[in-house]
């Protein structure tokens, strides 16, 4: 899915163009590998083996339908600034647009990621519930502030996301 297509959707907005890149969004970009494990910890940890089944099965459809989506809506990432910076920062910038090509962002699978983990963090009633929406909010951010998806791209994951949720809570009633 990582390569041209011969038509492009323009998701691009002015907001995407005035962003600044900040490289030290890597962190919280990367950290939403720790943010999966952190969960698993805390259900294994909670010997919720159910609740880690139905954690484990969105994560799945969620990825599924991201990359569902990344096949049947081309996009290009147009935003992407040539680095001439040097530092540890700008040089890991530098290996994630070389390691994932500008094409197919939409919708952001950290966002979306993030925020079906911040759900299920909520729905668990884990503490510490401040430092965890702060991070996932980081997570979620950080695809625009390091040029790696648009704004709409953000937006449709958290959507789809939300959407889900709510549904599938319609239907328990």
């Amino acid at each position: 899915l990582n390569s041209p297509g011969e038509t492009y959707i323009t998701t691009s907005l002015d907001f995407d163009v005035k962003l600044k890149l900040i490289p030290g969004f890597l962190i919280p970009y990367f950290s939403v590998y720790i943010l999966i494990l952190l969960m698993l910890i805390l259900i294994i940890r909670n010997k919720e083996s159910w609740e880690m089944t139905i954690f484990l099965t969105a994560l799945i459809l969620l990825w599924s339908l991201v990359n569902f989506a990344h096949g049947f809506f081309p996009t290009q990432n147009t935003i992407r600034p040539q680095i001439a910076e040097t530092g540890f920062f700008f040089e890991a910038v530098k290996n994630l647009y070389t390691g994932v090509k500008p094409f197919r962002t939409l919708p952001s699978w950290n966002a979306a990621t993030a925020v079906l983990c911040a759900i299920a963090f909520f729905k668990m009633k884990f503490r510490r519930p401040v430092v965890i929406f702060i991070w996932c909010f980081l997570i979620v951010i950080s695809p625009m502030f390091l040029k790696m998806a648009y704004a709409v791209d953000v937006i449709v994951a958290i959507g789809l996301i939300i959407s889900l949720f709510i549904e599938k809570q319609q239907k328990k009633e």
